[in-house]
């Protein structure tokens, strides 16, 4: 059975939906997929780049939305919807933008390497649910009390998701999601805040190995309490790794225990010949502050909160 994969890019961000796909191909052995890529434009070279990584019985679709910021201006009257790439709206009209033979899909980010056989994720029992995803991390409370769910509503992060088309389209007809992103644009600030109340009830969780976020891995881990007792296990297991932090794995400063993962899989794609670039700053401070202050923990000097362990 091919398995149905959703991903966002721009030209940007092509590189990284490489590695992405490359590391989720080779940890899947001979599994068949269909790659959905969804985007505004995206420059030819780059489509053929991505059409080369697929590996026997699995194709890539581009689907291109056209006149994308005609709808996205009107939500900019609302919330701070430009603290977000307006792309990562996309995420929210999946259901009407997928051809309709699509009736399930696992959506993934591309800032992420996948480090295990997703066939047991796609497959997962949604019952009566719509949408699975992971738990967000430890001040999920705060964008629950923001948009006014419930202390005990579901919050996911949006990077890995299983989700049921056929019962979202149903949904759809009953409450349109553009109707829903307008009446709701003074309090969404970002797609996990739209999907949340969009589909309050119908969301479940899944283990939090499927989407391990660069928090995992802080000397303080801004994880739930109730997931501490499983760190040092999904820090040497994640299933998929999500780099989220500022200082990303295509930069020379990350010191993610798990960057060299992206580098491999960059090897094996048509951006093999990369070079590393500086990312500048973090948080405003120029970046060698950082690898100094990360170097400093490494030696036991300082014990910053948000500084990346090794595994």
């Amino acid at each position: 059975m091919q398995k149905n994969i959703v991903f966002i890019t721009d030209d940007n961000y092509c590189q990284h939906a490489a590695v992405m796909l490359e590391s989720l191909l080779q940890t899947n052995g001979e599994c068949q997929f269909v790659f959905y890529c969804l985007s505004f434009s995206l420059k030819l070279g780059n489509k053929e780049k991505l059409s080369a990584i697929s590996n026997k019985g699995s194709k890539i679709i581009f689907i291109e939305i056209k006149d994308d910021l005609g709808f996205l201006k009107k939500l900019e009257t609302g919330a701070d919807i430009k603290q977000w790439n307006p792309i990562m709206y996309l995420k929210c009209f999946m259901h009407l933008l997928l051809p309709i033979s699509v009736d399930r899909l696992l959506f993934l980010d591309v800032d992420m390497v996948i480090n295990h056989d997703i066939g047991e994720l796609y497959k997962i029992d949604l019952k009566e649910n719509i949408i699975a995803g992971v738990e967000d991390w430890k001040y999920s409370y705060l964008h629950k009390r923001r948009i006014g769910l419930d202390e005990n509503g579901n919050y996911i992060n949006s990077g890995v998701m299983i989700i049921d088309v056929t019962k979202w389209r149903d949904l759809e007809e009953k409450y349109r999601m553009s109707d829903f992103l307008l009446a709701n644009k003074d309090i969404i600030i970002n797609d996990q805040d739209a999907l949340a109340l969009y589909f309050k009830d119908k969301i479940a969780y899944i283990d939090q190995r499927w989407n391990v976020t660069s928090y995992w891995f802080e000397k303080k881990p801004r994880i739930l309490d109730k997931y501490l007792g499983q760190l040092d296990d999904i820090r040497r297991n994640p299933y998929i790794i999500h780099f989220c932090e500022p200082i990303k794995p295509w930069f020379k400063e990350c010191r993610h225990p798990y960057a060299y993962l992206y580098k491999k899989y960059l090897r094996l794609t048509p951006w093999s010949n990369y070079l590393y670039p500086t990312c500048g700053s973090h948080f405003g401070k120029p970046a060698w502050r950082f690898l100094v202050k990360q170097w400093l923990n490494d030696i036991g000097l300082r014990n910053d909160d948000w500084a990346m362990v090794k595994v």
